[in-house]
């Protein structure tokens, strides 16, 4: 439910009284699912922290002595997310 509604907010999927048709993206992406068109993430991802944003009281600090790039990032390396990942 959490990723069709951020599909419905990405696409301004809204009824005429302005909230999100989630139920009609959800049977949208799982029609889509079964077309082999794209494979949904696992039930359950998505759960926890929701991402609200949220407004600083102040304005937050110039960043120091970090790379202008991500290849200057030395030892970083990109994983599987274990939690939500889709096998191939």
């Amino acid at each position: 439910m959490a990723f069709a509604r951020a599909v419905c907010e990405g696409l301004g999927l809204a009824d005429a009284q302005g909230r999100l048709r989630v139920s009609s993206c959800i049977a949208a992406l799982v029609s889509l699912e079964a077309e082999g068109a794209l494979r949904l993430p696992p039930e359950g991802c998505g759960k926890g922290v929701p991402r609200v944003p949220r407004m600083q009281s102040e304005p937050v600090a110039q960043p120091v002595g970090v790379p202008s790039r991500v290849d200057g990032v030395h030892g970083l390396e990109a994983g599987e997310n274990r939690h939500c990942s889709v096998a191939e």
